[in-house]
This record gives structure tokens, sequence and C-alpha cells, in this order.
């Protein structure tokens, strides 16, 4: 070695020292402290929140990142626990991911809540390495409250799509390319008797019998094929037997536009079939009962007449008619059958007939009144009844005599009085020998109005249950008496029907106007 290194100092008297050389070696304690003013600038700079701490679980040091974000100046953070600024829900999972930090584990993508200045929480998701022989601890976090709200967000739709699809009547189901399924809703599992998650993998073979499988893998075949939605009706086993259903198939592709699955909403539409159905039917009724109501107006000289009925349903229980008897006088008739529906309307059609045939003959009114009385009471379901005017009017005297069965009407004189016409006798049907009276005589005048409606009008109820009410009707009538019959009748039903505020009449409105002309 002396040798070696007095040669190597006469070399350095006899030959050109290379200055590149000397400014090689006369670096390196240089590069030393420029790596390490490196390091602590990428501490100090870095976007990311940085810190040391120890395995007892104290700060430090901590970059100006971390005390800018929590708010905190350097020394209110450096020795201070970490744990005294985390969430407290938070706390037994730092503590764990500590733990695995000492046992020589790394944590990458641990997050937990930390508390700022304000009080506020934001979520960091950490990476963190222990080097336990020198007893520290070093770690860098980033903000992701952003993208934790995101997941939640996304999650609480995930949660709503599946609360939505569990809890719709609909069938639905995803199966793969070869027919596998993917997932299948609660309805589905509660009518096919499947488990929800036992159903994977399964095919339409493994579930329903080999003809209705066959027919479900050939309808997805065609969805597959043609890449479009298709709607088809299916037949599917029930408990109760086959049922139809009304199945919506499409195909769901991945990000390359392939198809990767087949998607179907099916909806049981026996009920709908069974409804189309009855629907006509009503349809046709509908058709029939209307019909039966005088058409077109109804002339005789000196008076202006006009009848008209506003069904709550599809079907009316009211009734109205004008008819000419022999000797030339004219019946005008108003009948309400208790209830609504199908039944009271059938119960309408049978008592309009056996009013035409009674009023054939030449009885007084008040004994046609008590023939139909005793034919609905021996016919009509028991409890069921029938209120009831006939007015009959003779057009050439002006005079009228009425019988009110259960039903009054009301006569709104020239000089605007009203004179309120009672019922005379009871309601028909529930008592066979019941006995109705005649009215006096009386006149109508020119400018008089005789009303007869059914109480769907004076009943009619506002949202606060405030009745329409007869005074009400009057007022109505009285503003318009110098309109036609048919316009005050139009306009009363329009008022009385938007006082209830209601998109339909909760009863049948029904009534005739006869107006005595000058």
């Amino acid at each position: 070695m002396p040798s070696r290194a007095k040669s190597s100092r006469a070399s350095l008297t006899t030959r050109r020292i290379d200055p590149r050389h000397l400014r090689h070696h006369s670096r390196q304690p240089a590069d030393r402290r420029n790596r390490t003013a490196q390091v602590s600038r990428y501490f100090q700079d870095s976007i990311d929140l940085c810190c040391i701490a120890d395995l007892n679980g104290f700060f430090l040091t901590v970059n100006p990142q971390f005390s800018q974000r929590l708010g905190y100046n350097n020394e209110e953070l450096t020795g201070q626990p970490y744990l005294a600024f985390i969430h407290p829900d938070d706390l037994a999972a730092t503590q764990e991911q500590m733990s695995q930090l000492i046992s020589g584990c790394d944590v990458t993508a641990f997050r937990n809540r930390y508390r700022d200045v304000h009080g506020v929480y934001t979520w960091f998701e950490w990476t963190a390495r222990a080097f336990v022989k020198e007893g520290l601890v070093f770690a860098s976090a980033r903000d992701v409250t952003d993208r934790v709200l995101m997941e939640q967000q996304l999650k609480q739709l995930e949660q709503r799509e599946r609360a939505i699809l569990d809890n719709t009547s609909a069938v639905i189901y995803v199966k793969d390319c070869d027919g596998r399924y993917q997932f299948v809703n609660r309805e589905f599992a509660r009518l096919f008797h499947v488990s929800q998650n036992d159903v994977a993998g399964k095919t339409d073979f493994d579930l329903f019998p080999e003809g209705l499988a066959t027919e479900f893998q050939r309808n997805d075949r065609r969805v597959i094929e043609s890449r479009l939605p298709l709607k088809i009706e299916e037949v599917a086993p029930h408990a109760d037997g086959l049922h139809n259903y009304l199945s919506v198939k499409f195909p769901l592709f991945d990000a390359a536009g392939e198809t990767v699955s087949i998607a179907g909403i099916s909806t049981d539409i026996s009920d709908r079939v069974w409804l189309q159905r009855t629907t006509e039917e009503l349809r046709l009724a509908q058709e029939v009962q209307r019909r039966l109501f005088p058409v077109g107006e109804f002339k005789i000289a000196g008076f202006d007449i006009h009848g008209k009925v506003l069904a709550a349903s599809h079907l009316c229980g009211d009734y109205f008619d004008y008819l000419l008897r022999p000797n030339g006088n004219v019946v005008f008739c108003v009948a309400d059958v208790s209830g609504h529906g199908l039944a009271p309307a059938l119960e309408m059609v049978e008592t309009r007939a056996m009013l035409r045939m009674l009023l054939k003959e030449s009885l007084p009114l008040n004994e046609t009144v008590q023939a139909l009385n005793r034919l609905l009471h021996d016919d009509v379901p028991e409890g069921s009844f029938v209120t009831l005017l006939l007015a009959e009017l003779n057009p050439t005297t002006r005079e009228f005599r009425y019988v009110g069965a259960g039903h009054d009407a009301t006569l709104i004189r020239s000089q605007g009085t009203i004179q309120r016409l009672p019922s005379t006798g009871t309601v028909l049907g529930l008592m066979r020998d019941a006995v109705f009276q005649l009215s006096p005589v009386i006149s109508m005048e020119p400018g008089d109005l005789l009303l007869i409606a059914t109480d769907g009008v004076h009943e009619t109820l506002s949202p606060d249950r405030e009745l329409f009410g007869h005074e009400r009707l009057c007022r109505t009538i009285l503003m318009r008496r110098h309109l036609s019959a048919n316009l005050i009748l139009e306009e009363l039903f329009a008022i009385a029907h938007a006082f209830s505020r209601q998109p339909l009449p909760r009863d049948d409105m029904t009534g005739i106007i006869v107006k005595s002309l000058p």
C-alpha cells in the first residue's frame, strides 16, 4: 500500500491532471446533499399529504399539503397522536391497519376520515410502510372525498334500482348468450320457486318444461341474432295453470359493441286479456244503454224540452225519458237506481221496459207507479230500490200533475220564485203495497221552468265536503234561464262537476228541463 500510494503521488507530479476527473471526485459530497435536498423538496412540495409517524401513533413531521388541507399549523399536528383527528367510526379500522404495519405488512388503499380545523371530515386514501427497527412509519394520502361521495351515490343508485327491480310486479331477468341466468328479480324467484342466489348458471331447461324452455331460448336467439329488442307473447306455468306474458327482450352490449347478454321484462297479461274482453263487453253494453235514452230534440209546441245524463262510470243507473200518451199528453220521467255499475244499469233497463209497457195503458199516473212498484219489488234484489218522478203534461192547457216516488222536482216561475215539488210516496221496490198520491194540477205560465233531476246534481260534494245544494242549483238556473233548455242543463252539470274538483262525477247526474215558452 505505501509503495502504491507513493507511486500515485509521483504520477501526479509527472503528468497533467484531467480537470474532469477532479470535478468527478469533488462532486460526490455535493450529490448526496442534492439528493437529500431533492427528497426534502419532494416531501415539501408533494401534492399528496405526506407524514412520518412513530410506532406509537404520533406525528413526527408532516408536509405543508397536510397542514393546508386540514387547516392546522405544523405545531398543531407535530407531536400529536393521529388518532385524535380520525372519525370515531374509523378508529378501530385504523388501529387494525397500524397493527398490520408493525407486523411488516404494507398498507395500500386504506381509507379513513380526518377532521379539519372547522370540524369537517375529509376522506383520505392511504399508502404506508413501517420501518420497525427505526421505529418509523412513512405514509402518504390523497383526498378521495369526491370519489367516496360518488361511490356512495352509485351504491345508493344500485340499491334503489335493485329495490325497483325487486318490488315490481313484472318478471325481470338477465341471461348470457348461452342461456344461463345471471340475474332474476324477486318476483321471478317467487313465481317460479327458485332462489335469487342459486339461479345463477341455470338455464330455462332447469326451470321450465322442455317445450316452454325451447320456446324461450328460440326467442332469445332471435334477439341475439338481430341485435334488436323483441316484444312477444309467451306462456309460463304458475301454480294455478298457464299464464300469458308479454315479454320485452333486448340485447346488452359490451364496450366494443358485442352482445354479451340478453335482458327480459315479462309482464303477466292474463288479467289484461280478461280485462280487454270485459271492457269490450262493457263498451257494447254502454252503447246499448245509450240507445235507450231519448235521442235528439223532443219538440212540443210552446215548450223547450231537453234531457241529459252524465254518467259516473261506464254504465249508468240513472234514467230519463219522455213519452207521448194516447191522449196526447206527454209523460216526463227521471229515475235513479240505487248503487253504481253493472247491476244498477241492468235494473235501470228493466225499470225502463216495465214503465214503457205500463204507460201504454190508460191508467192514472199514480196507479201506473203503484203497478211498477209491485213489479220491481218482486224482481229486484233485496235492498235495491229505485227513486222516480213521473210528470204528465197537457201541452194544450200547460198543466201537469206528477207522482214522486222518493224523488222531488223544482218549478222556477218566470218572476224568479222557486216552488219545491215534494215526493208523494216512498221509493220503489221496498214495500210491495205502497200507495202513491197524485199531485194537484199545476199550471205552467210562459217563462216558467220545470227541473226534474237526480240527486247526483245537488248532492255533489266539494273537496271540503261542502254540498252543492238545492239553493246553489236554483241560483245557477236563474242566472241562465234566458238560455235554451239544452244549454241550461249543459252548464248546470258542468258547474256541479267543477264544484267537486274530481276527474269524474261521484254520482250519475241526470235531469230534464221543461221550459214554457212565451
